[in-house]
């Protein structure tokens, strides 16, 4: 199977990985693409402007997760260890689940909390940051789409992986941001 991403969708990982130049071998990552995209084709579906918006999305993610998965690997205290853009990736891969913690991450990388924690200590950060950081961002950007209207400050929150509206407000107020309405607010401007 083949899919077609443009490489501005991947502008990202450009640094660290390159357009792959042979087929890239079967992983977790990629078999999870390939059921999705083999869903996509054999079960028909009514497809709407949001929906095909969001597969869109989830596609370009998914292709973007198997190629740094299939990118090089770091080593770290002479231990063989994912690399940062690995963890990073499946940061922005998991980030609605609101189950999805530092935990599961260390799991998913297949790796103890604390070589996770020295992971991102490297670059000054820590592992929960950057998933509270994720899950801003991307509610951030639900809260500034004129389409999201409709939805209330709970349900962004959720869709933003946290467990409710207190828990957003608390995000950004940690990321030395206004709140949720407010920027929702000045976004309709």
């Amino acid at each position: 199977m083949i899919a077609w991403v443009p490489w501005a969708e991947l502008v990202e990982i450009e640094s660290g990985v390159g357009a792959p130049r042979e087929v890239i071998p079967a992983s977790a990552l990629g078999r999870g693409l390939r059921a999705f995209l083999d869903s996509l084709l054999t079960q028909p579906s009514e497809p709407t402007l949001y929906t095909d918006y969001l597969v869109e999305q989830l596609i370009s993610e998914m292709v973007f997760g198997v190629l740094v998965e299939a990118g090089p690997r770091t080593t770290i205290a002479g231990i063989e260890a994912p690399g940062i853009a690995r963890a990073r990736t499946l940061i922005l891969i998991r980030r609605t689940e609101p189950e999805f913690g530092v935990a599961a991450l260390a799991q998913d990388l297949h790796m103890s909390v604390r070589n996770l924690q020295r992971l991102f200590a490297v670059d000054g950060s820590t592992p929960a940051d950057e998933l509270r950081r994720a899950r801003v961002d991307l509610a951030q950007d639900l809260l500034a789409n004129a389409g999201n209207a409709p939805l209330g400050i709970g349900e962004i929150a959720q869709l933003s992986g946290f467990r409710d509206a207190a828990a957003l407000r608390r995000a950004f107020a940690w990321a030395g941001l206004t709140t949720p309405r407010e920027l929702r607010r000045v976004s309709r401007r």
